[in-house]
């Protein structure tokens, strides 16, 4: 790892786990100010960047919404991680309806990390 890339990931609190695993998005990585909605805060910037086939990470911090978020179950949030890229929603398909589905399945907890084999090593790049 060069110094630029060290600096840079200490800035974004990366880890050694997560740069491991290939958590290098770097200026694709954006905070969200769950305020925005998660419609307009997560799912519609993750969806976009899919549909463009860029990578993309929301931070979304520990900050759990107290308002009704979830269209397609009961609004338990319970995340496995306070970040979502757009590799945890990826489909071998690009079947973006499954994909939007993801992030909410993502931010129920219903598929945590070793279901979704989100890892690099898993296969997953985007």
């Amino acid at each position: 790892m060069g110094i630029l890339n060290f600096l840079t990931s200490k800035m974004l609190g990366e880890n050694e786990p997560e740069s491991k695993y290939g958590f290098i998005y770097g200026l694709d990585m954006h905070g969200v100010d769950l305020n925005e909605g998660i419609e307009k805060g997560i799912v519609e910037p993750l969806m976009e960047a899919r549909r463009k086939g860029k990578r993309f990470c929301v931070d979304f911090g520990s900050t759990v919404p107290v308002y009704k978020w979830d269209k397609y179950g009961d609004g338990t949030w319970n995340p496995p991680r306070h970040y979502i890229m757009t590799s945890d929603i990826a489909t071998p398909d690009n079947d973006f309806e499954q994909e939007e589905k993801n992030i909410y399945d993502f931010l129920r907890g219903k598929k945590l990390e070793e279901d979704m084999d989100m890892s690099q090593e898993g296969g997953r790049t985007l």
